[in-house]
This record gives C-alpha cells, sequence and structure tokens, in this order.
C-alpha cells in the first residue's frame, strides 16, 4: 500500500474514480457540491487529500483540508473516507492503518 498526494499525477483520476463508483454517496460529497465548496472556500484551506493505492488500484480516499485556524474538516463538511465498494475486510484494515498514520504527518 502506498500514499498518492492530490498533488501526484494521477490523484484527479483516482479521485474521480473513488466519487464515481460509490452510488450511496452523500449528495454533499458529489463532485458537483465539491467543486462549488473548494471553488468558495479556496483561499481559506489547504488540500490535504490523500489517496491509499493497494494492488495497483485505489483503495480509499480521504477527503481532508487544513483551515487558516489549523482545523481539519473537508471545505468545512466534516472529513470523509470515500472506500473502493469492492475492499475487503483485510484491505480496509491496512488502508485504516495507513491512512491514521498518512494523517499525523500534516
Amino acid at each position: 500500500m502506498d500514499v498518492v498526494k492530490q498533488d501526484a499525477k494521477d490523484f484527479e483520476a483516482y479521485k474521480t474514480f473513488l466519487l464515481d463508483q460509490d452510488k450511496r454517496l452523500s449528495p454533499l460529497y458529489q463532485k458537483g457540491n465539491l467543486d462549488y465548496y473548494q471553488s468558495y472556500f479556496e483561499h481559506d484551506f489547504k488540500e490535504r487529500s490523500f489517496i491509499i493505492h493497494y494492488n495497483k488500484k485505489p483503495l480509499l480516499l480521504m477527503l481532508v483540508t487544513e483551515s487558516i485556524d489549523h482545523e481539519c474538516s473537508y471545505f468545512g463538511l466534516p472529513i470523509q473516507l470515500i472506500w473502493r465498494t469492492d475492499a475487503n475486510s483485510d484491505e480496509r484494515k491496512g488502508g485504516i492503518k495507513l491512512a491514521i498514520n498518512s494523517s499525523r504527518k500534516f
């Protein structure tokens, strides 16, 4: 497993894949709404989102930003974890462990 940060060339493609494949995703986190929040709040937050990549596929997207006050959210929305829908239990355990360790490095 490895971490793909938002400045990586494949980040947007992986993010789009994970957002599009989750049919139960809350409307708050669907692409159109996220685009709105990002453009509205872009000067108040620093993007810290990342993707956990495993077996040549994106496994987990962690949507997180850091505000100018050093508070974590996702452009004012709750932080969101978006899993690849076919991720098994072992993949999820490894993915969440790596996500927690990666989020400590802000």
